[in-house]
């Protein structure tokens, strides 16, 4: 097993990458300043190659609110009956039944 290094900081990973950057050009090489949006979308700035990026024309998009809020009504329309009946009745409280060793065996409810 390999010897666990601490991870770098960020300003250490500015530093190195600014030395590495200073030795390349050191030897000669050159950094070439693309224009930004210029490589990703027009296949002659890669050299005739493919485009990393694809152009995609925007996706049409349906607006379903309506939908939703349609969905929503129906629902509440149907629970509506059902959360009346709870208020009404509502008058009580659940209470465990324990056995005769004292653990519990089930939640009754009791109405008062």
């Amino acid at each position: 097993m390999g010897v666990s290094r601490p991870p770098s900081t960020k300003e250490a990973l500015r530093r190195r990458l600014e030395a590495e950057i200073a030795a390349y050009l050191e030897r000669g090489g050159q950094v070439q300043q693309i224009p930004r949006g210029v490589s990703g979308f027009r296949p002659e700035a890669a050299g005739g190659r493919r485009p990393l990026i694809l152009p995609r024309r925007p996706a049409t998009r349906t607006d379903l609110s309506a939908l939703a809020a349609a969905i929503d009504r129906r629902k509440w329309e149907r629970l509506k009956p059902v959360l009346a009946r709870r208020r009404k009745g509502s008058r009580g409280r659940w209470t465990i039944v324990y056995d005769d060793f004292g653990e519990p065996i089930r939640r009754v409810w009791e109405k008062e």
